[in-house]
């Protein structure tokens, strides 16, 4: 069977019987691999929801689920190019909190500015954004969106945003992608 990819129009090729899938391009990120993820890599959609706020979005990604657990691509740069987001994220950084711990607000001035993607992997928080961006026309305004590994959505944090989360639960974990040091 062939299949045409949604990102490039890259053909694979499945041998049902090995269970292996190979790509026409001769490149490392087309080697062969197990079936399910050459499928798979076919389907996965990432979903831009707007906020009140310009620019700061929602993040939805498709993602494949079975009975030996789930698997998401959280990140891929040319899908988000493809959706507008054109961050060089040069950093992850990762937390961990105790129940009612507020982290935030963070922000860094216009001389050294970062862009986040932000995503809870364990427990859930309350994540919040403010617009300090004084030609806005929300300056002052926030946006908040409870994040948890149920719901596997991400919050994308642009230039002139203030940062910050509660955490919810008794523990959690966050994740996030940031474009600065």
């Amino acid at each position: 069977f062939f299949f045409s990819s949604r990102r490039r129009h890259t053909r694979f090729k499945c041998d049902w019987s090995s269970d292996v899938c190979s790509s026409d391009l001769r490149s490392p990120r087309f080697e062969p691999k197990p079936r399910y993820i050459a499928i798979l890599e076919l389907f996965m959609k990432l979903r831009i929801s707007p906020t009140p706020l310009p620019q700061l979005l929602v993040v939805d990604m498709d993602y494949f689920k079975d009975e030996r657990g789930f698997f998401i691509e959280s990140w891929h740069k040319a899908d988000f190019a493809a959706a507008g987001i054109h961050d060089e994220f040069v950093q992850d950084s990762h937390s961990a909190s105790r129940y009612g711990v507020l982290r935030g607000l963070h922000y860094q001035s216009m001389d050294a500015p970062v862009a986040k993607l932000v995503r809870c992997t364990v427990g859930r928080i309350l994540d919040v954004a403010v617009d300090l961006r004084s030609s806005s026309p929300t300056f002052g305004k926030h946006f908040t969106i409870e994040l948890s590994p149920e719901n596997k959505t991400q919050l994308y944090v642009p230039v002139g945003f203030a940062h910050g989360f509660a955490t919810l639960s008794e523990y959690c974990e966050v994740q996030y992608k940031q474009s600065g040091f």
